[in-house]
């Protein structure tokens, strides 16, 4: 089970009610259960001329074994994101107003109110959706590959089980004469590693795809204009790419920049975690995305 933080418990003094109604309402419940339980008591003190301290002696066992599994349940839910976010299972519409609020970002990521969309483009850390995390859910979106005023940099990267800005797994689709590629990509703690290209499908004559991501324990699953790939998300990871400061490009530095020997290559600590999930373009990379929904599975 996750282990709460200190910074999890402070959070509560900023705590939004109605985000956490259920939890809210089942602590609740318990007091309510604990107030009648003690009338009870008392009420067949009365009735059978007892003596109360006697009769609270005797059950109190009884009501703290019932009472017991119900506050801390309704505290772990209340406290704990991650359990109260499995059991509500609740789905995420993007709207424009929720760009300032709720996303957190680098760069020069902008939302376009009249398209009620979100334009992602110069941003190498990329954006996230930051008020709920998931770990198996379901992400629906609808994206123009627009890219640079000369038609290249058609690409997206869809971010997945992200730990925050320097650390997630990514899909990156990229457009170019020859079709539509899609390359798995990771990044952990500021640094990237690139994949093999999965799926190569024609491109659509207007830009626009339907995308679908499938993410379900170790196994994230992608469709996009009719044409799907699966990527078993990798347990360690090896540095191969280096961006440029100034630029357009990431330059591919092989496999060798992070370790040696089996032992030196770090594990991904995020591979089957719970995670925030996003998008991210670098430098004049540019893609408008609408539509956007997220819901648990």
């Amino acid at each position: 089970m996750y282990d709460m933080s200190i910074k999890d418990i402070l959070i509560l003094k900023n705590l939004n009610l109605k985000e956490y109604r259920w939890g809210f309402f089942i602590f609740i419940i318990s007091f309510i259960i604990t107030c009648l339980l003690f009338y009870v008591l008392c009420f067949i003190a009365v009735s059978f001329r007892l003596n109360l301290c006697s009769i609270v002696y005797k059950y109190s066992p009884i009501s703290l074994a019932i009472l017991k599994p119900l506050v801390l349940i309704s505290v772990f839910i209340f406290l704990d994101k991650k359990i109260y976010q499995t059991i509500k299972g609740r789905r995420y519409y993007f709207t424009v107003d929720d760009w300032g609020k709720n996303w957190i970002f680098q760069g020069g990521i902008y939302v376009n109110a009249k398209n009620d969309s979100l334009v992602i483009t110069d941003s190498n850390s990329g954006c996230l959706y930051n008020k709920r995390i998931w770990r198996n859910f379901r992400m629906t979106f609808k994206v123009e590959l627009i890219g640079d005023n000369h038609g290249n940099n058609k690409r997206l990267g869809i971010i997945f089980r992200a730990k925050d800005l320097g650390s997630y797994y990514m899909f990156q689709i990229e457009e170019n004469n020859n079709g539509v590629r899609v390359f798995p990509m990771v990044r952990m703690l500021g640094k990237f590693e690139k994949l093999g290209e999965k799926v190569i499908l024609s491109k659509e004559p207007n830009n626009y795809y339907n995308v679908t991501l499938f993410v379900r324990g170790t196994s994230a699953e992608l469709e996009i204009g009719g044409a799907n790939c699966s990527w078993l998300l990798p347990t360690h990871f090896e540095q191969n790419i280096i961006q440029s400061q100034h630029g357009h490009n990431e330059e591919n530095i092989g496999g060798d920049s992070i370790g040696g020997s089996d032992d030196s290559i770090p594990k991904i600590f995020f591979r089957d975690d719970y995670g925030k999930v996003g998008f991210r373009n670098h430098s004049i990379e540019k893609a408008e995305v609408s539509d956007l929904e997220i819901r648990s599975i």
